[in-house]
C-alpha cells in the first residue's frame, strides 16, 4: 500500500536518484521454495496476488539499497532494506511501510501488499563527535538578552569552574551583542602585519604576551573587554540559534575544566576585536569532550575562531560551518585572516567535515601538541570547500595523524599550499586521483573502505600518503572506528552541497 503523496514529499526536495542493489528473489515467477499458485487460482480476482510491488521514493543525502525500486516479490518474500547516509548526515527516519522501523539502519518489510518505502536523512554529528546528543531531553529556554544567556549557558560555579551539568537546550532567538557591555581594557600591544604592512591605513595587532612583542615597537591599546571574558558552557547544554540571524557578538564560547557532551549549532559568531591578536577567539576547546560544533557562521574574530588546547579535546565534530576570513586587516595585509583554527589538544580526536574555509591566509587548520603532552592526536579533514585562499591551508605536524579525504581546494592564482609540511615524517595521509590506488592498499585494511582522493591543483606536493597514518589507526581502535564511520562525498560534490548547507539555515537538521 503506498503511502500519500504529501508522505513522500516529506522526504524533502527528492533530487537524486537511489542507488540500489537487488534483493534475491524478485519474482518474474515464484520464489524458490514457494508453492506454486495454480493458473485457476492466478486468474481468479478475489484470490492473493502470487507478487507484490515494492517502490522506493528517491532520498536526499543517502540511499536505500536492498532492492531496485517497483521489483515484484512473491508474497511473503522479507526484504531487508538498508539506508545509507553520506557527508554529515544520517537515517531521521524511514517513511511509508517502512515506518514502523523508526530510525534503524535496517529494515525488514514483508511483502503481504504492494509497499513504498521511503527514508528521511538529517544532519548529525558524524565521526568522533558521533554521540553528542548535548541538552536532549532537558529544559528548553529561549534567550535574547546577554543576562539570559550567560544564566542557561552556566548558572553553577565552583569558583571559577561551572559545574552546571543539568540538560538544557538554549535556543537564541537574536544576535545578543556585548560589544560595549563589558567596557575597555588598555594593555602594550605591537605591530604585528607583515612587515609592518597595512590596508588601508589599519595594521594588524598582537597584545604584548609570551615575547610576542620582544624587539619591536610597544605603545598603549585599547580594545572591547568582552572579548577576554568569552562565556563559560556548561555540561549537557545545546545551544542553537533560531533562523539565519541569530547569535553572539563581540564574545565566544569556552569549554573547559571537563566539560562534556555539549552542541554548540546555527549561530552567528562575530565581531571579537577584529585585527587584534589576544583579542579573544570564538570557541575555545581546552579540557572538555563530546563537542559538535556544526552550522555556524563564524567571521571577524581577532585570534581564532576555533582553538583547542592544551587540555584535551576528544570526540570533537566540526560541521557545516562558514569560516570567513574576510578582515579589514590580515596578517599580509589582503583582507584574508591569518587565525583560522589552532588545534594543538592534547591526545585530541576531531571531525572536520563539510565547512567552508574562505578568505584565509594560514591556520586552516595548523595541528599539533604542547611540548609536554604525551600523546598525540587525530584530525580527519573531510569534504571541506577551500575557497579564495592563500598560503597555507593544512599546517601538518608529526604529532597529529591527519586523515585528508575529499576536500575541494579551489584552484586560485593566489600562492596558496592547500597542505603545508615541514617534513616527510609529518603525519599526513592526504590522497590524491594519481595516488588513489597506493592509498587505498592502506585504506581498506584499516577502514574498511576505500579512501576518497582530494581534489587540488594549486600546489599538490605534500599530498603525500604516509603509511604511519594507517599504523596509527590501525593501533588505536577510537581513532579506527570513528574515521571509518564517515561516509565521504567525492570532492567534485563538495561545491555544491557546502555552499547550499553550510553556515546558518532556517532548519540545520535538513
Amino acid at each position: 500500500m503506498a503511502f500519500a503523496v504529501s508522505a513522500a514529499l516529506a522526504l524533502g526536495a527528492c533530487k537524486d536518484g537511489t542507488d540500489q542493489d537487488p534483493q534475491p528473489a524478485p519474482s518474474g515467477g515464484a520464489a524458490p521454495g514457494a508453492p506454486e499458485v495454480p493458473a485457476s487460482a492466478a486468474s481468479d480476482s478475489v484470490s492473493t496476488p502470487a507478487s507484490y510491488t515494492l517502490t522506493v521514493q528517491p532520498s536526499t543525502n543517502g540511499t536505500i539499497t536492498g532492492t531496485v525500486s517497483n521489483s515484484s516479490y512473491a508474497a511473503g518474500t522479507a526484504v531487508t532494506l538498508t539506508a545509507t547516509s553520506d557527508g554529515t548526515y544520517g537515517l531521521n527516519q524511514w517513511l511509508g511501510d517502512a515506518a514502523s522501523c523508526g530510525s534503524a539502519p535496517t529494515c525488514t518489510v514483508t511483502m503481504n501488499g504492494h509497499k513504498t518505502v521511503g527514508a528521511i536523512f538529517k544532519t548529525v554529528p558524524v565521526g568522533y563527535g558521533a554521540a553528542v546528543t548535548g541538552g536532549a531531553g532537558g529544559q528548553v529556554v529561549d534567550v535574547s538578552t546577554a543576562a539570559e544567556l550567560k544564566a542557561a549557558l552556566c548558572n553553577a560555579y565552583n569558583g571559577s569552574i561551572c559545574v552546571d551539568t543539568t540538560p538544557r537546550i538554549i535556543r537564541v532567538t537574536a544576535m545578543i551583542d556585548f560589544i560595549g557591555q563589558e567596557g575597555t581594557t588598555t594593555g602594550k600591544a605591537c605591530v604585528y602585519s607583515h612587515n609592518n604592512c597595512s590596508l588601508n591605513g589599519k595594521q594588524e595587532k598582537i597584545l604584548d604576551w609570551n615575547a610576542y612583542c620582544a624587539d619591536r615597537t610597544l605603545f598603549d591599546l585599547t580594545y572591547d573587554s568582552a572579548g577576554g571574558s568569552p562565556l563559560r558552557v556548561g555540561s549537557n547544554k545545546t545551544v542553537i540559534g533560531v533562523g539565519k540571524a541569530a547569535g553572539v557578538k563581540g564574545k565566544g564560547f569556552y569549554l573547559r575544566d571537563g566539560v562534556s557532551n555539549v552542541i554548540i549549532r546555527n549561530l552567528n559568531i562575530t565581531d571579537i576585536n577584529d585585527g587584534v591578536i589576544w583579542g579573544g577567539d570564538a570557541i575555545t576547546i581546552d579540557g572538555a569532550s563530546d563537542v559538535w560544533i556544526d552550522h555556524n557562521y563564524i567571521a571577524r574574530i581577532g585570534r581564532q575562531m576555533i582553538v583547542t588546547g592544551w587540555g584535551p579535546a576528544d570526540r570533537v565534530t566540526i560541521s557545516n560551518n562558514v569560516l570567513d576570513g574576510t578582515t579589514d586587516y590580515g596578517h599580509y595585509c589582503d583582507g584574508r585572516s591569518y587565525w583560522f583554527m589552532l588545534l594543538i589538544a592534547e591526545g585530541q580526536t576531531l571531525t572536520i567535515i563539510g565547512n567552508k574555509i574562505y578568505n584565509s591566509s594560514g591556520r586552516a587548520p595548523e595541528v599539533g601538541r604542547s611540548p609536554w603532552a604525551l600523546q598525540k592526536g587525530m584530525v580527519h579533514l573531510v569534504n571541506n570547500l577551500y575557497d579564495s585562499n592563500f598560503w597555507m591551508g593544512l599546517g601538518a605536524s608529526d604529532d597529529v595523524a591527519t586523515l585528508v579525504e575529499a576536500n575541494d581546494f579551489t584552484s586560485t592564482p593566489l600562492t596558496f599550499y592547500p597542505i603545508f609540511s615541514g617534513s616527510e615524517t609529518n603525519l599526513v595521509f592526504a590522497p590524491l586521483q594519481t595516488n588513489t590506488d597506493v592509498a587505498n592498499g592502506y585504506c581498506t585494511g584499516v577502514l574498511s573502505r576505500n579512501c576518497m582522493p582530494n581534489s587540488a591543483s594549486n600546489s599538490t606536493v605534500d599530498f603525500v600518503v604516509n603509511p604511519a597514518v594507517t599504523d596509527l589507526l590501525r593501533q588505536n581502535a577510537t581513532w579506527r572506528q570513528g574515521a571509518a564511520a564517515v561516509r565521504p562525498i567525492p570532492a567534485a560534490s563538495v561545491r555544491a552541497r557546502v555552499n547550499a548547507t553550510a553556515g546558518p539555515q532556517l532548519d540545520p537538521d535538513s
